[in-house]
């Protein structure tokens, strides 16, 4: 990092880099020299934007591609087993719940593109409404579907007679809506 000693005044206009930047000089030390740390960006916007539309774009979209076909496959074998046994419930509920989280991560990857970053049909507050925070949503009703199952599985060999009677097939239901 680079510190600069300026003399105080009230405002400073210094040129760094090609920039002009105009300080607002309010805080010194006691030998009155107020320090500032200019900070330099790592790396360029357009570096930053190639290695997200790599990592994002096409990695991530790649690796959501056949986690979306997964989960079809999961949902059918899950319908044509029938939902005669509880848990088919709850991994049919899990299944769905990640199909639609892989779903958002694949339109919140769509914004690194170029074609659609340069457009001004979206912009951040689009990707995050539309995107980032159902992602989270669903996350989160995967974490609870999973401790869900996770409760039954435990109660299952806590008290292995009483199971069928304390999660019904409605019971399951319900959770899962």
């Amino acid at each position: 990092m680079k510190h600069t000693a300026y003399s105080t005044s009230n405002s400073c206009n210094f040129l760094q880099d090609s920039i002009t930047i105009k300080i607002s000089l309010e805080l010194q030390n006691a030998s009155g020299i107020t320090y500032f740390t200019i900070p330099q960006p790592v790396i360029s916007d357009e570096l930053y934007f190639l290695i997200m539309f790599i990592s994002q774009g096409i990695i991530c979209q790649a690796i959501t591609v056949l986690g979306i076909f997964g989960n079809i496959i999961n949902c059918i074998v899950f319908v044509k087993q029938g939902f005669s046994d509880n848990i088919n419930v709850s991994l049919l509920g899990l299944t769905i719940s990640d199909l639609c989280s892989l779903i958002c991560i694949m339109w919140t990857c769509l914004f690194f593109s170029p074609v659609v970053r340069d457009t001004d049909l979206f912009s951040p507050d689009v990707h995050i409404l539309s995107g980032t925070w159902p992602h989270i949503i669903f996350t989160r009703i995967t974490g609870w579907i999973t401790a869900f199952i996770s409760l039954e599985r435990c109660v299952c060999v806590i008290k292995p007679l009483k199971i069928k009677t304390m999660f019904t097939r409605k019971r399951h239901f319900n959770a899962m809506i």
